[in-house]
């Protein structure tokens, strides 16, 4: 192996391992068997732990690197490396002059701590730049968790609906995870609506997204693919419990919520209900059952979002159903 390949993957691992736990015995193992792999890796990763000044991680390299050629189990051990002046161009010139900057982006992220964002029922769409120059943007009744972990930057979607704009970062892609599905993506303009725990909808504006089936495992402590589909221009995907559906709704239809309007290109009354709620005091509600058994209707139409409750009066105008306002929520129901 040439010797800028060892030290450009040594440069990887060192600044990999400044962001594995103590308890992340995967990682760990994978990091050893890398080690002893090659006999040049451990004198690499030793030279660059040296440059960064994380002596005691030479000092342990050393302990590890024996344990290795020993096939024993290495003592794991994890300490965050200390950056110092003038390593930045030190680095660049040893790894060749790009890896330098790809190096910082796991030491950047630590002043980025995970957050939570929330917009609340009815509010307008609320936009967000996070740290990387991403762009999200949350409707309403809509709650997320944003993460910068060493390896991607990833967006929890708990409920409600997200528009995002992502910056690319080959090494760390941008992950959103909604639990039914997870989407994957580089760089592009997407958005995520979780109508339920068992019914996302993705929709691509532009560029290129994985999205994955998820399905739980363990009692729900783990959750394991299933399928996973390529989605790109134009493109909308509903991802449920029996897999992926492709509706008829224009992708455009997932942004009209960020200028304030909801459109419905032939819409269950599920997922208008879903939608609906978002902006009304008390929820909007639908038969179960009601989205996929083809006997009720299809809603198109366009609705400010400052506009509800007008657009459920006349609501039976436009379609055979009946509007019923009851203590605790508003029932859509078919005649």
């Amino acid at each position: 192996m040439k010797a800028s390949k060892v030290r450009q993957e040594a440069a990887r691992w060192f600044a990999h391992m400044q962001n594995v736990a103590e308890d992340d015995f995967r990682e760990h193992a994978r990091f050893e068997r890398w080690l002893g792999a090659d006999p040049s890796h451990a004198p690499a990763y030793r030279q660059m732990a040296g440059i960064w000044g994380d002596f005691e991680s030479g000092d342990r390299l050393a302990r590890l690197s024996h344990a290795v050629e020993q096939g024993q189990s290495a003592q794991r051990q994890s300490r965050r490396g200390v950056l110092r002046t003038g390593t930045l161009a030190t680095v660049a010139l040893l790894a060749g002059g790009t890896l330098g900057w790809q190096m910082l982006a796991p030491m950047r992220q630590r002043a980025w701590p995970s957050v939570e964002l929330a917009n609340a029922s009815g509010q307008p769409a609320q936009v967000h730049i996070l740290p990387d120059g991403s762009r999200l943007t949350l409707g309403a009744a809509t709650r997320v968790q944003v993460r910068y972990e060493a390896d991607r930057r990833l967006v929890l979607l708990h409920a409600g609906v997200a528009a995002f704009e992502v910056q690319a970062d080959p090494e760390r892609p941008f992950v959103v995870d909604s639990r039914q599905a997870r989407v994957t993506v580089l760089g592009t303009r997407f958005a995520v609506d979780r109508f339920s725990d068992a019914h996302v909808r993705v929709s691509v504006d532009h560029g290129r997204v994985r999205v994955a089936q998820m399905r739980a495992s363990l009692g729900g402590y783990w959750w394991r693919e299933v399928q996973h589909w390529l989605l790109h221009d134009g493109q909308v995907l509903d991802v449920t419990e029996s897999g992926g559906l492709w509706p008829a709704t224009p992708a455009a239809d997932a942004f009209a919520w960020q200028q304030g309007a909801l459109v419905f290109s032939g819409a269950t009354l599920g997922e208008m209900a879903v939608q609906l709620s978002r902006y009304t005091a008390k929820p909007v509600q639908a038969p179960q059952g009601d989205s996929r058994n083809g006997h009720t209707p299809r809603i198109v139409a366009v609705v400010q979002t400052r506009d509800i409750d007008r657009f459920l009066s006349h609501l039976p105008q436009l379609a055979t159903l009946e509007v019923r306002h009851t203590p605790a929520a508003t029932l859509l129901l078919p005649r």
